[in-house]
């Protein structure tokens, strides 16, 4: 090892107790933040977090922030009430069941929509009496795709990369194998730019952060058509993720027009979404399928730790000075992904070479080496356990079911009875983890 160190940088290492920190510092704003529209309606937060009212898009966005990490959020149900109480009812299939942002006068938009979607599917809030319905709502996004495969805005309105990626990361969560997906997959593939990245649009320019949007939609579809895509993607964004390191710059502002209606009822208004680089390119990078260069991911986090404010979120698009939910949520994401990832404990230490990730067990100075090594079979016991619980009740099921066959305690009628159950929990757990989107939150795809 020295020698393979010899001449180079010192390694960067990751400290998880400091990347949970930065994490709960976060959850701690939102908490302070948390707005209250009344005991009937419930409550959210706004964009901006000092807002007055709170909006359906932040809302969703704050209740995802708690859901992805874990921690318990005590306002939980005013929260999906008030989303409850925004979502459009209209007689118009087009406009019925998505969400209107503050700005947008009325209409149901992909901006909103999308991430709500995702919310409730991936929150599994599907029985919850006080959630919004989700099956209108993934229908508002089914009918407004265009017909080339993207989403604008609203259905008519130029397919972007951006509304493309959060509808599509909404609908896998939902039903992985639909048509649909199949379809937003295709026209991300064919609008990727000739040098590997993607732009807001497919004539622009690449982006780092559009780029990272576009990848990691790629990746959770699972879809083999787009394994050169991604690949061609990722070699482009590992070349310039390391700009963003102190200053993320990249797509700061993405701004365009939105038109709804038709005839004399048109309406138009200006959508406005700030985008970061850095901290998308980081989700992208742990969710990279052929895995990215340790020292990518370890500058990504340890600037985006350095750059955290005392309060809890990083600085705003373009300097600004005010508190948003888009200056706290992407940064909180792709730290969470880190946490995530399965063979990490939460005092960890990360030295993370060019192509070797030693992992620094918490305490582990007070351990000998046999605990140690317990310690690691125990844990691999537990995955496979874990994994594979109702597999092995059935295997046990079915033993002591014809052992009690055999010396006469049970007839064949008991038997078939005892497995039954253990059979129909397997086939269930099968389903959910063949439905399940790959490279989620939990680092998967690393």
């Amino acid at each position: 090892m020295a020698d393979y160190l010899a001449g180079r940088d010192a390694p960067e290492t990751v400290n998880l107790s400091r990347v949970r920190s930065a994490v709960d510092a976060s959850l701690d704003l939102l908490e302070r933040s948390y707005l209250r529209v009344d005991a009937d309606l419930g409550g959210g937060w706004y964009h901006e977090l000092a807002g007055p009212l709170p909006g359906p898009t932040a809302t969703a966005v704050g209740l995802l922030s708690f859901r992805m990490h874990g921690r318990t959020f005590e306002q939980s149900d005013d929260c999906l009430r008030f989303l409850r109480w925004r979502q459009v009812s209209s007689s118009v299939p087009e406009r019925r069941g998505g969400w209107a942002t503050n700005s947008s006068p009325g209409h149901s938009v992909a901006e909103s929509t999308g991430w709500i979607v995702r919310m409730l599917a991936e929150g599994r809030y599907f029985a919850d009496p006080s959630a919004p319905d989700l099956t209108p709502a993934t229908e508002w996004l089914v009918l407004n795709q265009n017909d080339d495969g993207g989403w604008g805005s609203l259905l008519g309105n130029p397919s972007r990369v951006w509304t493309t990626g959060l509808s599509l990361r909404a609908l896998i969560r939902v039903d992985p194998a639909a048509a649909t997906v199949n379809r937003g997959v295709r026209w991300l593939v064919q609008h990727q730019h000739p040098e590997g990245g993607w732009g807001q649009t497919g004539v622009r320019a690449p982006s780092v952060t559009h780029s990272a949007m576009a990848l990691i939609s790629l990746v959770e579809s699972g879809r083999s058509e787009a394994d050169e895509a991604i690949r061609r993607g990722f070699a482009w964004l590992e070349t310039r993720v390391e700009r963003t390191f102190e200053e993320d710059r990249n797509a700061r502002v993405e701004m365009y027009d939105v038109v709804a209606g038709t005839g004399d009822d048109v309406q138009r208004w200006r959508n406005t979404l700030p985008h970061y680089g850095l901290p998308y390119a980081l989700s992208a990078l742990l969710m990279n399928p052929a895995g990215s260069h340790a020292e990518l991911i370890a500058g990504a986090v340890n600037t985006l730790l350095r750059t955290q404010l005392s309060e809890g979120r990083w600085p705003s698009v373009e300097g600004g000075e005010t508190a948003s939910i888009w200056s706290v949520f992407p940064h909180m994401e792709a730290l969470v992904q880190l946490i995530g990832w399965r063979p990490l404990g939460s005092e960890d230490t990360l030295m993370l070479l060019p192509d070797a990730v030693i992992v620094y067990r918490g305490g582990a100075h007070v351990r000998t080496l046999a605990e140690l090594a317990r310690m690691q079979r125990r844990k691999a016991i537990g995955r496979v356990l874990s994994r594979h619980w109702v597999s092995l009740l059935l295997v046990l099921t079915t033993v002591l079911g014809l052992v009690g066959v055999l010396v006469g305690r049970f007839d064949w009628k008991d038997f078939g009875l005892s497995v039954a159950l253990p059979i129909a929990l397997l086939v269930l757990q099968e389903a959910r983890h063949r439905t399940r989107p790959v490279g989620g939150g939990d680092g998967s795809g690393r």
